[in-house]
């Protein structure tokens, strides 16, 4: 009986040690699977700042467009402007560098990461897509809260 409490003692032990050492890494957070991408979106921005990203393990990234007929394209270039250099990095202070930024890494989780950039503090928060749902605009919500005022009343007047 006594061996068998040995042996169990010792099984959980190395279990434990196993599920605490595969502790999930900051980049991790970033990097996407064949269909997921992130999109970039500031607090005050209307829509999209760009298109979508979609990082990979070999701290490349990609700049993805989607064309007219749905299909994703890799976009290297937008008018005169060349990306040719599409690395990234997360240091173990988490800053990320990127698109040859650097931001402070404030939240991150599976479908959300806000990122806090340059002297002004802008914040910039990536969330991510899956491609399956259309992203909306600004002019989407404004022209819906002109259709349907009612339900856009504050709570005070109702």
């Amino acid at each position: 009986m006594k061996k068998w409490r040995i042996r169990l003692s010792i099984l959980f032990g190395f279990i434990f040690m196993i599920t605490s050492c595969t502790k999930r890494e900051l980049k991790d957070y970033f990097v996407n699977h064949e269909n997921e991408y992130w999109i970039a979106y500031t607090f005050d921005s209307s829509g999209p700042l760009a298109n979508r990203y979609q990082f990979y393990e070999n701290n490349k990234y990609d700049r993805i467009r989607i064309n007219e007929n749905g299909e994703k394209v890799p976009q290297y270039s937008d008018g005169d402007l060349i990306f040719d250099i599409r690395e990234w990095n997360v240091t173990s202070d988490s800053i990320l560098s990127w698109d040859g930024h650097k931001f402070d890494i404030i939240v991150c989780t599976d479908e959300f990461i806000l990122l806090l950039f340059g002297k002004e503090q802008k914040r910039i928060f990536l969330v991510k897509d899956k491609l399956l749902e259309d992203v909306k605009t600004k002019q989407y919500y404004f022209e819906k809260r002109q259709k349907y005022p009612e339900k856009y009343k504050p709570i005070w007047e109702e």
